[in-house]
This record gives structure tokens, C-alpha cells and sequence, in this order.
């Protein structure tokens, strides 16, 4: 029996959606990288990392002094990652196989406007980068 690479590829993305869609966390889909936050005080924030090199969504907002709980959907095949080496106290890397969901926590201290890149050979400079903005 012969499978299309397509019809493999859209079965594994329905898997892996599946298997987020039962997690009680605040969701970030909101327009401008809206934040939930959890009744630990952290801020919630999702991002999606694609494989067409760009980051949904590519623009955050946060707040300064809070931690941040980051969650890096990968909606593709290929790895990626998301990448912040300033702001917070040290260089933040969150990785995500294909297909996968990670967390990371990081907490930004000063207000600004910091990049966040994913550092995958060719991701950067094809365009996927951000900034996350800190109130």
C-alpha cells in the first residue's frame, strides 16, 4: 500500500493537535500575543513555530518582572525553536521536534522590546523572528 507524503503529513498534525487539545492552560490566540495568566501568576503565551519560516504570532506583550510560560507549538515537520538571548537574566532556548509542543519559563525584568529568532540552520535568516514587548 502506497501513502501520499501528504496525507502522512496531515494525519501526524491532526495527532499531535489532538493530543494539546485537552490542556486547561489560557490559550494566546488572541490578536498581538495576548497573554492568559495562571493562577500562579505566571503569563501564559502561545506561539507557533511553521514551516513556512514564521512565527504565529510573530509580535508578544508581556509583562515586566512576571514569569512567562512560553509554549512552542511546532505545526510542522521540521524542527524549530524560539530563542531570546536578551531580556531575561539568561539566553532563553525552547526546542520543538516536528510536530511537538515544549514549555519553557523565562521572566524579562526591564520594559522594551526584545527579537526572538529560531536559530534552526537558515530559520532566521528566511525571516522567522518576533519581538516580544515587556510593559
Amino acid at each position: 500500500m502506497r501513502f501520499s507524503t501528504g496525507a502522512l503529513v496531515a494525519a501526524s498534525l491532526t495527532l499531535a493537535l489532538a493530543a494539546c487539545g485537552d490542556r486547561s492552560e489560557p490559550s494566546s490566540d488572541k490578536a498581538g500575543g495576548g497573554t492568559g495568566v495562571s493562577s500562579g501568576g505566571e503569563q501564559s503565551v502561545a506561539v507557533k513555530g511553521m514551516d513556512t519560516m514564521k512565527f504565529e504570532p510573530a509580535t508578544l506583550t508581556v509583562k515586566a518582572g512576571q514569569p512567562v510560560r512560553l509554549i512552542l507549538q511546532n505545526v510542522g515537520v521540521i524542527p524549530h525553536n524560539f530563542v531570546l538571548k536578551q531580556g531575561a537574566g539568561q539566553p532563553v532556548k525552547i526546542t520543538a521536534a516536528g510536530g511537538q509542543t515544549e514549555p519553557g519559563i523565562f521572566t524579562i525584568a526591564r520594559p522594551g522590546t526584545y527579537e526572538f529568532v529560531c536559530e534552526e540552520p537558515g530559520h532566521t535568516e528566511a525571516g522567522m523572528k518576533g519581538t516580544i514587548t515587556v510593559r
